[in-house]
Parts: C-alpha cells; structure tokens; sequence
C-alpha cells in the first residue's frame, strides 16, 4: 500500500511541476516519462513548415475559414502542425 501511494503521488506532483512548467516557464515538451527529453528531433518542426503538404492544409484551411486569413506555416506553434496537417489530409480525401 505504500509503495502504491508513493506512486500515486510522485505521479501527480510530476504532473503538477510540468503543468507549471508550461504555464509559467512556456516550456512545451512531450516527454518520456520522468526523463523529461523531447520525443521530437529538433530539425522536425522546420521541415513541416517546408513540406508541401503541410503548405497546402494551411492554404485550403484558410480557403475555407478555419483558419486566419494572415497565418501561413511560419505563424503556426509548432503544437499545431500535426493538427493541420491531418485536417488538411482529410479534407483532400473527402473531395477525392
């Protein structure tokens, strides 16, 4: 019982210190577990950014109004990339 409590709240104040971390310190990360490294390689985000299909989601999500008329690739937190690159792919699979 104790071993699990210890669990329990070691889980939950490292849950709280990024939560703080993000508020606080801006610091977006993913990690694996309490390494605390990001997953993603640095060079990953600035290819997105370059790649056609992303540069296409962008354009046809903001044909449509979903996004702002002044973002393009640059402009998108980088948390978001994923998000509108996958919405840009399913748009252009309904039309197809």
């Amino acid at each position: 019982m104790a071993k699990d409590l210890y669990k329990y709240c070691d889980d939950k104040l490292t849950r709280v210190k990024r939560s703080l971390e993000q508020k606080y310190l801006k610091r977006y990360y993913r990690s694996r577990g309490k390494l605390d490294v990001a997953l993603e390689p640095p060079q990953m985000f600035p290819m997105m950014r370059r790649s056609e299909p992303v540069k296409r989601a962008v354009a046809r999500l903001r044909d449509v109004g979903i996004l702002n008329p002044d973002v393009d690739t640059d402009g998108l937190k980088n948390e978001y990339l994923g998000t509108v690159l996958t919405l840009g792919l399913v748009m252009d699979r309904l039309d197809a």
